[in-house]
């Protein structure tokens, strides 16, 4: 079975869930992913910095992707906290 169409024969915008994690240090490039995922239909919780994040999800959040920059201090630390549950 095929996808719909829309009118001019694109497919429509999938319709996401879930919460994600966002960590991002540079200020313009955070506001325009969180905006594209919000279009998505994603949750997005923000943090500027690993540490940041790492309160967070200390602190109880819950979320269902960590997407976080490539380069970011302290974001390894981030990575493998996570993977541990916290």
């Amino acid at each position: 079975e095929e996808e719909p169409r829309t009118e001019a024969g694109a497919r429509p915008s999938p319709n996401g869930s879930g919460t994600i994690l966002l960590v991002e240090d540079d200020e313009m490039v955070r506001s325009n992913i969180a905006r594209q995922l919000h279009t998505l239909g994603y949750k997005t919780v923000l943090a500027e910095t690993g540490p940041d994040a790492l309160t967070m999800v200390e602190g109880g959040l819950q979320f269902n992707l960590l997407m976080t920059d490539l380069i970011l201090p302290g974001g390894r630390l981030l990575e493998q906290e996570a993977a541990l549950g916290g």
